[in-house]
């Protein structure tokens, strides 16, 4: 099976490379790519939101869904650890179900290529803002678990469709679901950022 060192997309034929499930991968990793600048690709400094809020749903997990302008790290600590941990055991279940179908190739290039795909893409533009690597972070380690649950889960996920059209489903935090733009971490910040109310 092919192997790859240098991704700015997904590569042709991936879906049909990884067999079920694949359409699902591509999808994600091509909504990566094509929402988040690459290096040297900057948005403007003020951080304007490229996209509407109207295509969000209306709830997620029971909450309602709220866009957040800014993700900082202190609330990112707010996340449910519940919902976190559901995650988790997702990905763990996912990971366990491929291996035992033996498909722990397919999960391995899956794995390989979003992360070719999505770290470069998802580097702060100041490596020195710990909100925005913190945000880089949680992001890659989201796409690595949609990725796994994508293979071996023939449903929708509305988590991974939110990152196809450009949002980040950051999760509940006090009482509603944040998401915020999946190039957050990309954004150049000339000042203090821009708080969200719920931080």
């Amino acid at each position: 099976m092919a192997r790859y060192y240098e991704l700015s997309a997904p590569p042709e034929g991936l879906a049909r490379d990884l067999g079920p499930g694949g359409d699902r991968v591509a999808a994600l990793l091509h909504g990566v790519s094509a929402h988040v600048p690459p290096d040297g690709a900057h948005l403007p400094p003020d951080g304007a939101p490229r996209r509407g809020s109207e295509g969000l749903p209306k709830t997620l997990a029971g909450a309602p869904v709220r866009p957040a302008p800014d993700v900082p790290a202190a609330l990112l600590d707010r996340v449910a650890p519940d919902w976190l941990a559901e995650l988790e055991r997702r990905r763990h279940d996912a990971r366990r179900r491929l291996h035992l179908t033996g498909r722990a190739d397919r999960l391995e290039l899956a794995e390989h290529v979003a992360m070719l795909v999505a770290t470069p893409r998802l580097r702060p533009a100041d490596p020195e803002d710990a909100d925005a690597l913190a945000m880089s972070g949680a992001i890659l380690w989201l796409v690595g678990t949609l990725v796994a649950a994508a293979l071996a889960d023939d449903r929708a996920d509305a988590l991974a469709e939110l990152i196809t059209c450009g949002w980040w489903p950051v999760g509940p935090v006090d009482g509603a679901f944040l998401t915020a733009p999946l190039d957050l971490p990309r954004r150049p910040r000339g000042g203090p950022p821009e708080r969200s109310r719920h931080a």
